[in-house]
């Protein structure tokens, strides 16, 4: 995993062979470039004689300084002291494990400065600054886990010309250098212009981003780590706080974060109370509406756009107010979209879909034909037509114990239709399909 693991290129055009991965695969690997030519171009001196090179790294007593060339030879430009010491900074924190069950959301993020062993012989100095980031994940009961946002880095290297294929800090305005400090899925990184630095390395500066994946993955914890997807962590809770990275498998320096956990509290305002700003923030209202010229007419209530509306015959769309169906409950995935729902202090609850008592026998699918005209009309999915009973009745939407018997389809005496909404956190596992949720 990059920095440690990256590809080094000495020569040829300036590349990146940065990497992407989706929550729950393997960090991508960062990468280094060099600028054309490779190290076999030197700026020399010119009256230092074809030996000295003019800007090569040069010892300095403990430091290292820059070469001067001149009629008299060459010489070493020592920087002070201050400049050359690079003093990794301590861990951001120390693992200790426990309960990671919840919502969590980005406080803060720490790279500490830090030395990086990019090959063997190559190590470059790197610190970073976290810039607008955004992240939030939820680490459900069962073991499914939810992550999304981005993060972005502003990221100064100190890097050996060895490293970029060159011998000279006069060549490293021609130089790329590109890093991968982020734990998580769809890192990708900028290239990194670098400078001259008195101290005989090239100082490059650039920026990093890494996008985290929305969509399911799974989560486990053993000890003081946590596996996120295929990633292994160190992590440590403590009341409301989380904290997890700091180095990957191999021990390469890694990015800290910081989390505290939340519950998203509130409820979705119904779309006919919506403001005009607010009526198709979320996605579920919609501002106007398709009717039909003289009454009610299905098809054209069906037609969700001005569009759509247009096309149909008889339709007409009426603007001025908001209309839809807007979310029942204030959860993790429209917290920050839906109006009427913010992030609030944690709370347990019980959520999830409970499973359906009507189960099927042989398949999910039940028969209509074995059901007298008054059960017809009673079984979701089934058609009466000319006193025949037919269609394609699947057993889950049956609500209705006798009729879910007559189908086919098997509807336990001791089973009672349930909303997991409506359970206490300490029932919430006694119905198969609930679980505790923040």
């Amino acid at each position: 995993m990059s920095p440690s693991g990256g590809k080094l290129e000495a020569g040829g055009a300036s590349s990146a062979a940065g990497g992407r991965t989706e929550v729950g695969g393997s960090p991508a690997g960062g990468a280094t470039s060099s600028v054309a030519g490779g190290a076999g171009e030197s700026t020399m001196g010119s009256a230092g004689g074809a030996s000295c090179i003019e800007g090569a790294p040069c010892k300095c007593k403990s430091l290292v300084g820059t070469t001067t060339c001149s009629k008299d030879g060459a010489q070493c430009s020592c920087p002070a002291s201050s400049e050359c010491k690079n003093k990794p900074d301590a861990p951001c924190f120390e693992p200790c494990g426990g309960d990671p069950f919840g919502i969590w959301r980005l406080d803060s993020s720490c790279f500490p400065a830090s030395t990086v062993t990019m090959r063997d012989g190559c190590e470059a100095f790197i610190s970073a600054t976290s810039i607008d980031s955004d992240l939030a994940m939820r680490i459900s009961d069962g073991g499914e886990l939810t992550a999304n946002g981005e993060e972005h880095w502003a990221v100064t290297s100190e890097v050996p010309l060895s490293c970029l294929g060159i011998e000279t800090v006069n060549r490293c305005k021609d130089a790329s250098f590109y890093t991968e400090m982020a734990i998580f899925s769809g890192s990708y990184t900028g290239s990194a212009e670098c400078s001259a630095n008195a101290c005989g390395v090239c100082e490059c500066k650039g920026n990093e981003a890494a996008g985290w994946a929305s969509g399911w993955s799974y989560w486990s914890h053993s000890g003081n780590q946590l596996t996120l997807g295929g990633i292994v962590v160190d992590y440590c809770v403590q009341g409301n706080e989380l904290w997890l990275g700091g180095k990957d498998a191999n021990g390469v320096p890694k990015v800290s974060y910081k989390f505290s956990k939340h519950s998203c509290v509130g409820k979705p305002i119904a779309c006919a109370d919506r403001t005009a700003e607010q009526c198709e923030v979320s996605g579920d209202c919609t501002a106007g509406r398709c009717k039909g010229k003289v009454g009610v007419d299905a098809t054209c209530t069906a037609a969700g756009s001005e569009g759509e509306c247009s096309v149909i015959e008889g339709c007409t769309w009426e603007t001025g107010g908001c209309y839809g169906q807007a979310a029942e409950e204030c959860v993790f995935d429209n917290c920050t979209t839906e109006p009427g729902c913010s992030w609030g202090e944690p709370k347990q609850r019980c959520g999830g879909e409970a499973l359906p008592c009507c189960e099927g026998v042989v398949s999910e699918l039940g028969e209509c034909s074995f059901l007298d005209a008054a059960g017809c009309l009673k079984a979701p999915g089934c058609t009466l037509s000319g006193g025949v009973c037919s269609g394609e009745v699947t057993c889950s939407t049956q609500p209705d114990a006798a009729i879910c018997s007559k189908i086919g389809c098997n509807y336990p005496s001791d089973c009672k239709p349930t909303k997991c909404s409506s359970l206490s956190v300490a029932d919430c596992h006694s119905v198969k399909g609930c679980r505790v949720e923040w």
